[in-house]
């Protein structure tokens, strides 16, 4: 194959993986009434199935990523694939609670060695000037991914039982692993050419103390990422129905743009920030996934239309956020340590996310409305702004790589 073609080859490879392992995680929360019939469990119980998905990348994530810079991509993408493949068969066969308790504990192993590694292997697959478009289809292909297993889920389920989704799932991988093995694994990825010749800049930077302290910047702003994004998953449609009267059809709108609107805004994001600045954007998004949340206090008799119009922009925000605050990861460590990068991020940002839904049922239990987990998203996320004012310097250092590989291309 071409060289120059291989790494947009490689990033088409992790797209489709990503978009493989988010399906088959995220067939489940259609199903769960259907679980909880099946093995004759409550619906608390039966919520294990998720829960324990989500623990798994925000303990493992940094075992995983130590794994991808040890053994390399090729090895740890299809690891992640073959056991996403085999747990997806195995929920689908499952006949008691264990057995799906276990086969989805090791379904967040394969997912997490397919997320983490992939994320690491896109911030260093491209030159500089095209990394946030790749961390953006990245992103694209995941929300599209758990877009896919929520709409063919409840349908194929409905006809055929909900055995039959999981298996159709699980076939998804078995051609990219057919791929991988027909793929030399020292060649399959090769980092580019400007990531290569900037290893002593990056040296400097760690030693300097520059880049640890923008690393510890970066993880807080995910934690307070992931806090705000589960917190409007779990909370906003509880809220729509319970305290502002919405119909069963408006809040499953109003859900559907919050899903739907992060897949287009994944691109837009990457796009944007490659043509205008990261920095920039990333103040873009933080300051929408701050408006947003606080729009939903301070206008409590906001029809569905305006809600849904508010939830769109939030969804938007998020995306012009999540892209440049994980693309800067390629400025602060070399390749090398790329995977540990990734695991970190990815622990401070599941961490934020149990926060959240653990600290929104609290916040509900003892006042009584969901108005103050909005209010703590709105803290959080002008807590991002000013996280972002300090790495500033970090984005400009990004800027300027970029533009002399633009000259000297």
């Amino acid at each position: 194959m071409n060289s120059s073609r291989r790494p947009w080859f490689a990033l088409s490879v992790i797209c489709l993986g990503v978009f493989a392992a988010a399906v088959a995680a995220f067939a489940i929360p259609p199903i769960i009434g259907a679980l909880a019939h099946e093995f004759h469990i409550s619906y608390s119980k039966a919520g294990l199935f998720m829960t324990v998905y989500t623990m798994v990348p925000a303990f493992g994530s940094l075992l995983i990523g130590w794994f991808n810079d040890r053994a390399g991509f090729w090895v740890a993408l299809l690891t992640g694939l073959s056991l996403v493949m085999v747990a997806g068969f195995g929920c689908s066969l499952s006949h008691s609670f264990g057995q799906m308790l276990g086969y989805r504990i090791l379904l967040g192993v394969g997912a997490t060695c397919v997320l983490v590694p992939g994320m690491a292997t896109v911030l260093y697959l491209l030159p500089p000037r095209h990394v946030n478009f790749a961390t953006g289809a990245f992103f694209g292909a995941l929300n599209l991914g758990l877009a896919v297993a929520l709409l063919v889920t409840p349908i194929v389920a409905a006809s055929s039982g909900w055995r039959l989704p999981l298996r159709l799932f699980a076939i998804l991988p078995v051609a990219l692993i057919v791929l991988l093995l027909f793929q030399s694994r020292r060649n399959f990825f090769r980092p580019s050419e400007d990531v290569t010749s900037n290893e002593e800049i990056y040296r400097e930077s760690y030693q300097a103390g520059n880049s640890k302290l923008s690393l510890i910047l970066v993880s807080a702003g995910n934690f307070f990422l992931f806090f705000q994004s589960f917190a409007m998953i779990t909370w906003l449609p509880d809220y729509l129905k319970g305290e502002r009267g919405f119909t069963a059809a408006q809040e499953g709108l109003v859900g559907m743009l919050l899903g739907l609107v992060v897949i287009p805004g994944s691109i837009l994001a990457g796009w944007l920030a490659d043509v205008a600045g990261a920095w920039l954007v990333a103040m873009a998004g933080a300051f929408l996934c701050a408006l947003c949340p606080a729009l939903l206090v301070l206008l409590p008799h906001a029809g569905p239309l305006s809600v849904a119009v508010n939830v769109s922009f939030l969804a938007l925000g998020t995306s012009l956020l999540t892209i440049p605050l994980t693309s800067v990861l390629s400025q602060l460590v070399s390749h090398e340590h790329g995977g540990k990068a990734v695991g970190l991020i990815s622990t401070t940002g599941y961490g934020g996310a149990i926060v959240s839904t653990y600290g929104g049922g609290y916040l509900l239990t003892v006042s009584g409305t969901h108005i103050w987990t909005f209010v703590a998203c709105t803290v959080t996320m002008i807590l991002t702004l000013v996280l972002l004012m300090f790495l500033r310097s970090t984005y400009q250092r990004l800027e300027s790589r970029a533009e002399a590989a633009r000259a000297a291309g």
